[in-house]
């Protein structure tokens, strides 16, 4: 706290999120971080929290697209680049930051989906990585009614076949495909999950709908029953 008041919001979530796009593990990490100075400052300014929110979601989003835009960053070290090294997981380390703040309810559905349509601008392994690294972060909201979408979307590129090779233009070796699996798996697991949860909304209102009214009871029978 003492920080934001030295630095001001945008020095201090540039620095956060440096901080967390070291590794894909951080971003839970980083999240939390986020969700406890949001909930302090909720109780010292309702004003300030909104803006230090606001200053995440931007700083996020505008990270993510300088690294991932046709002739982004990524270009000068994906993996199949002579520059290969470790930052070339950096990318997908922002990947993960994006989703862990869309369970952290900083980043939107439709966020989400414009990060989403970006990696698929390209079929490439780090973008698939990517991808992955960003639903693993994320929850199954993301496959509620208004936001699915930009999930089938992701699913149809995901299954589109090279017509001269017959395999898979995202996974067309056994680790990729092995990622590309699971990011369908993720997918029907949640759809499960929001079918369930609308099963069970549905049970409620029609129990609750089916419920008799209480009898109104007057004054003259609370009394003692009605006289003759």
């Amino acid at each position: 706290m003492k920080g934001l008041r030295i630095h001001g919001f945008g020095f201090v979530v540039k620095s956060l999120l440096t901080a967390g796009a070291q590794t894909v593990q951080s971003a839970p990490l980083f999240s939390m971080v986020v969700q406890t100075t949001l909930d302090r400052l909720a109780k010292k300014s309702p004003i300030q929290m909104k803006c230090f929110e606001r200053t995440v979601r931007a700083k996020t989003m505008e990270m993510f697209r300088l690294h991932w835009q046709a002739g982004g960053h990524w270009r000068t070290i994906c993996s199949t680049s002579r520059q290969y090294s470790t930052r070339t997981l950096i990318g997908v380390n922002k990947a993960g930051l994006v989703g862990s703040l869309f369970s952290a309810n900083v980043v939107t559905a439709e966020d989400i989906a414009f990060c989403l349509s970006m990696l698929l601008e390209d079929p490439h392994f780090d973008r698939l990585c990517a991808i992955h690294a960003l639903l693993v972060y994320a929850d199954d909201r993301l496959c509620k009614q208004r936001n699915l979408p930009a999930i089938i979307r992701l699913k149809e590129n995901l299954r589109v076949v090279n017509p001269l090779t017959g395999l898979y233009l995202w996974a067309p070796v056994p680790h990729s495909l092995a990622i590309m699996q699971d990011i369908l798996y993720t997918i029907e697991g949640w759809m499960a999950v929001q079918v369930h949860k609308r099963e069970q909304c549905r049970d409620l209102i029609e129990s609750y709908s089916t419920q008799k009214p209480p009898l109104n009871v007057g004054p003259r029978m609370r009394a003692g029953g009605m006289r003759n």
